[in-house]
């Protein structure tokens, strides 16, 4: 994406880059409308984030049935099942990220298995009616209250 928040590292991932010719490698695409075409061109995801209120592109990944690696900070703590719909590694930990992403790559039967795990999560918790249900019925103990 085009790395428009406060967290955005696009400039430091571009030197990385650019430091090691990886130019051939990695493709920064900017702003694009659909992501689902991307998610569903790749093999893993990874999301080693240090601090996420929720982590929405998890979950586009997810839907996708994309093999999720990912830290469980913050929201994502509530997303994530290691061994089930994603590999959980400690954040900042660069160690065990490298291996649960080396394993994903060597393992396709795990990367099969979490990406119907991920898919099913999406499918149980985060469908559009699913959350709507969600806030109608929180909305409607508010207003009892």
């Amino acid at each position: 994406g085009g790395g428009n928040d406060m967290a955005n590292c696009e400039a430091e991932l571009r030197a990385f880059c650019d430091a090691r010719r990886l130019g051939d490698r990695v493709l920064f695409t900017g702003d694009v409308g659909q992501v689902a075409p991307w998610l569903q061109a790749a093999d893993v995801f990874a999301f080693p984030t240090q601090n996420e209120a929720f982590g929405i592109s998890l979950i586009e990944a997810m839907a996708c049935g994309l093999p999720a690696v990912s830290t469980d900070v913050g929201g994502v703590k509530d997303i994530v099942e290691d061994g089930v719909n994603s590999l959980v590694v400690p954040a900042e930990d660069e160690a065990a990220l490298e291996a649960a992403l080396r394993r994903l790559l060597h393992e396709p039967g795990l990367r099969d298995r979490l990406g119907r795990g991920g898919r099913a999560t999406v499918q149980a918790r985060y469908t559009r009616g699913r959350v709507a249900a969600a806030y109608l019925s929180l909305f409607e103990r508010l207003s009892r209250g």
